[in-house]
């Protein structure tokens, strides 16, 4: 993990949440991409993506530094979008 993220991680810990942008600026545009291409409807990929950040986030305190957090935040990103579409297949289905 690059130690300039590992730093920004530390200070949002620590209190200073508002550097948390810098994940949303680094990585926001690629969690898009990967959830649409899972979802593939824009308004659920936006949505989705939201929550994918605000999942990662909430668990931020959980995250070891064992893998980049471009890996982390895209593998909170596949499985919300996985998990979205697994329930929207069954909702449908059932509606049917």
């Amino acid at each position: 993990m690059k130690d300039d993220e590992r730093h920004i991680i530390q200070r949002i810990l620590r209190g200073e949440t508002a550097l948390y942008e810098h994940f949303l600026n680094t990585y926001g545009q690629q969690v898009f991409i990967l959830v649409a291409r899972i979802v593939s409807n824009q308004e659920d990929a936006e949505e989705l993506t939201q929550d994918v950040f605000l999942k990662a986030f909430q668990h931020l305190s959980s995250f070891k530094g064992t893998s980049s957090f471009s890996t982390w935040i895209y593998s909170i990103a596949y499985n919300t979008a996985i998990s979205s579409a697994r329930k929207k297949k069954f909702d449908t289905f059932v509606i049917d």
